[in-house]
């Protein structure tokens, strides 16, 4: 059986503290696990081009999720820094609203591209 001051405990303070607790605990993995995949993306590619950030900047704003956190502002869902995320080339929306990675992988095919057509000219016809 819960008494009465434990249930008040749990609902009250230590409840509201353990969900902000969980909150920025949730944010600092989600900030962890991006600068990793950043880290993991080649130097030349790392930050979205402006109008690429610009254009994910504006559908955060349009957002029901985001909290404008005295002028720096955050995305509800994932915690993150929403200036920063846009920006960055591994990152996505939680939502699927916009994808960098989608753009990324474009990318690399497209400086890829050209080395694929040099090998491609050196191969002898078939005839």
């Amino acid at each position: 059986m819960i008494s009465p001051l434990s249930k008040h405990v749990t609902d009250g303070f230590v409840g509201d503290l353990g969900r902000l607790l969980t909150r920025h605990a949730n944010r600092v993995w989600n900030y962890l696990r991006a600068r990793y995949r950043r880290f993991r993306t080649p130097k030349e590619l790392r930050d979205a081009d402006f109008y690429l950030w610009i254009e994910n900047l504006n559908k955060c704003r349009d957002c029901y999720f985001l909290d404008p956190n005295n002028g720096r502002p955050t995305c509800d869902v994932c915690g993150c820094f929403v200036e920063t995320k846009a920006r960055w080339m591994s990152e996505s929306c939680p939502l699927g609203e916009w994808d960098n990675t989608v753009h990324l992988r474009q990318r690399i095919q497209d400086l890829a591209n050209p080395y694929q057509s040099t090998n491609q000219s050196h191969q002898p016809s078939e005839q």
